[in-house]
């Protein structure tokens, strides 16, 4: 079975939501050859999700200390 390279319609930027951030924005600007703003317009849900999980992980500390108390 050949694996095939999806049509130029179905290809996402790809944004790895991991360090370096920087790398993953240039990559996908020379990738696509989209402008650097329009990729970064595109995080911007993913970060909001990041900064909402760690918020309520921070201030809410059943959440971060369950895995500890259910293992002990």
């Amino acid at each position: 079975m050949a694996l095939e390279a999806p049509a130029a319609d179905d290809q996402q930027p790809p944004i790895a939501f991991t360090p370096p951030f920087g790398i993953n924005l240039f990559v996908g600007q020379a990738v696509f050859r989209l402008p650097l703003a329009e990729i970064c317009r595109g995080t911007l849900p993913f970060i909001a999700a990041a900064i909402a999980a760690l918020a309520v992980v921070s201030y809410v500390p059943q959440l971060s200390l369950a895995l500890v108390r259910w293992l002990y």
